[in-house]
């Protein structure tokens, strides 16, 4: 195994939460949270920045050993790929001689700042000759087998899975899991060769659900805000 070199993609537009990865949560710009956490991991021999924004690149400059990638326009719309701007940096990166076939690819979206360095680590470990890809995981307040339902044509809710036998207990129902951005890992040759996260062999790495918050809505980022303010009160 090669050095393990963590990217970050932060582009400028966001609809769900506008200017999310330049906002102050708990008084750090959003992607300022990824930052850090990445430099907290020993094995992280490289981090680099993929963006499209001023404002992020501007504040990735203030962390010393940071790389930037220009990302291009293409690649920072809300329909881009981020398999996409996945493989455009690691194209990049292994140009500009920071990156090797040999070495590891780790994303660490901005989006999920209660994450912890022992979680990176973790995923870390996880990606065994066996494994294609780690993706992070944790187990979901809604069992699809018990809680989910959708509206028939009759407008009558309906198990979103059924099965043939009843459930009326959420023990009963099969485990589950809902992935989240706190990160993922794999190799460039992967990334060159497949076109998503679910390609291939994925494996999981599990985190608890208080680490994994993924920021989409103001509602998340206020649920993110008061627990990173709870957490920097028990660190004192």
């Amino acid at each position: 195994m090669g050095q393990v070199l963590a990217f970050i993609f932060a582009r400028a537009g966001s609809k769900g939460v506008v200017g999310k990865n330049v906002r102050l949560l708990a008084g750090k710009p959003l992607v300022a949270w990824s930052i850090e956490c990445a430099q907290r991991v020993d094995r992280v021999a490289r981090v680099v920045i993929s963006t499209d924004s001023p404002e992020v690149s501007e504040i990735a400059s203030q962390y010393p050993g940071v790389e930037l990638v220009a990302r291009p326009s293409e690649l920072a719309t809300d329909t881009s790929s981020e398999w996409l701007s996945w493989r455009h940096a690691v194209e990049h990166a292994i140009a500009a001689g920071w990156m090797t076939d040999e070495d590891i690819f780790l994303s660490v979206p901005s989006t999920c700042p209660l994450r912890s360095a022992e979680d990176l680590n973790a995923a870390i470990d996880r990606l065994t000759p066996e494994a294609d890809l780690v993706a992070t995981a944790t187990e979901p307040v809604h069992n699809p087998y018990f809680t989910m339902v959708k509206l028939d044509e009759d407008g009558c809710a309906q198990r979103v899975i059924e099965l043939n036998k009843a459930i009326w207990q959420r023990q009963m129902a099969p485990p589950v899991y809902g992935l989240t951005g706190v990160a993922f890992v794999t190799r460039p040759s992967h990334i060159f060769v497949a076109d998503g996260v679910m390609n291939g062999r994925v494996f999981l790495s599990l985190v608890p659900p208080e680490r994994a918050l993924d920021i989409d809505t103001e509602f998340e980022f206020r649920i993110a805000e008061l627990l990173m303010q709870e957490r920097l009160k028990e660190n004192g």
